[in-house]
């Protein structure tokens, strides 16, 4: 009745409402920046433990996204670790294996808490919104519109879009 995506919506005959904008962001644990540090610019990535998340259907890591002045770019950092498990990425890094750069909806909480610490903020891409999607038609049965009211809610209760990142004097 109900699908939750993130990400670009191919057109359809379904409606879709934007939950929650996102954002790419690099972060690494404390223990893992004590050890090596952090890169200062996107070009310096090449020089730390980079763990990149692979795209499930293409098996290619996906690029890293950046932008500053409005000018965004992307490149493909050597990576030491490649997934295609976002949880599981999280935990590498969480675990000091190195640097990530996932959804902002993904390490959230994370940073909140300060398991993990933002890098290279002034160089923060937006990423893909997170949608709710469902039948037109659908929209008159109760248990659809209470649920999508639900998602709504919490996100809005949650702000998984665009937290604000903490100073670190990295980026």
């Amino acid at each position: 009745d109900v699908m939750v995506r993130i990400g670009h919506l191919a057109d359809s005959r379904l409606v879709a409402q934007t939950l929650a904008g996102t954002r790419y962001v690099c972060c690494a644990s404390p223990d893992y920046l004590a050890r090596r540090g952090g890169p200062q610019s996107p070009d310096e990535l090449d020089a730390f433990d980079c763990l990149n998340f692979l795209y499930p259907k293409s098996r290619r890591a996906r690029p890293w996204y950046f932008r500053r002045d409005d000018q965004v770019s992307s490149l493909a950092p050597r990576g030491i670790f490649v997934t295609d498990h976002v949880e599981s990425l999280v935990g590498a890094a969480m675990a000091g294996g190195g640097i990530i750069q996932v959804l902002s909806i993904s390490v959230d909480d994370q940073i909140r808490s300060g398991a993990l610490v933002p890098l290279l903020t002034d160089w923060t891409a937006p990423g893909p919104d997170v949608a709710v999607l469902f039948q037109q038609r659908q929209l008159r049965a109760a248990k659809v519109k209470v649920f999508v009211e639900f998602l709504h809610a919490i996100f809005r209760t949650h702000r998984h879009d665009l937290p604000a990142l903490p100073p670190t004097g990295m980026g």
